[in-house]
């Protein structure tokens, strides 16, 4: 719902958060126009730092994040913990975003966002998504790295929380399980869950 303009506050880097929460892209364009480094400035430790693709992913109309991708927004930025809006899309199920990041050149291989696809729950239709995410080049092995844990892909993990569909989907389209070792090819061999789907 746009706002008048007196209804905004008087800093304009302020001025255009707001108009970004409230999805008022006519605002937003304004303000822009008036403070042109206002993307850049989202990104300084203010009193708020704003990953602005990220939250726009999240929750924004496509009209927001369409008008943010005119602007100039970072279509690969990544907040704090390495996530991009790609991947948050991913996580909060929004085919409609993923497809449209996609078509914009957001790089699916950034931060392994086809493992979201095992990992969301809010996503209903996890084959669908990955079909998406790997027609525009995302690695299928592509291994998920957390210090201190053997590494895990979207098929390992699709394995480990019952995605029994995904997983075999997954497998027909050249999905391995990751390299984690002698111990973990051990207990494949003996029966395990990887073991079961690949035996």
């Amino acid at each position: 719902m746009a706002m008048s303009d007196n209804e905004y506050p008087e800093d304009r880097h302020v001025a255009f958060r707001k108009a970004f929460l409230r999805s008022d892209v006519e605002a937003m364009r304004k303000f822009l126009t008036e403070v042109p480094d206002v993307l850049q400035k989202l990104h300084e430790p203010r009193p708020f730092r704003v990953w602005i693709m990220c939250e726009a992913a999240k929750k924004s109309p496509l009209e927001v994040i369409e008008a943010l991708l005119e602007f100039g927004a970072d279509i690969n930025e990544q907040d704090p913990n390495g996530l991009t809006g790609l991947r948050w899309a991913v996580i909060e199920g929004r085919h409609d975003v993923v497809r449209l990041l996609l078509r914009h050149g957001a790089d699916p291989k950034i931060n392994c966002a086809i493992f979201s696809v095992a990992t969301s729950q809010d996503l209903s239709d996890r084959i669908g998504m990955a079909k998406l995410l790997l027609d525009q080049g995302a690695d299928i092995n592509q291994p998920f790295l957390v210090e201190g844990l053997s590494p895990r892909n979207v098929l390992s993990e699709a394995v480990a929380r019952g995605h029994r569909d995904l997983a075999e989907f997954l497998k027909s389209c050249g999905a391995r399980p990751p390299d984690v070792g002698a111990s973990a090819r051990r207990t494949a061999s003996r029966g395990g869950l990887l073991g079961r789907l690949f035996g």
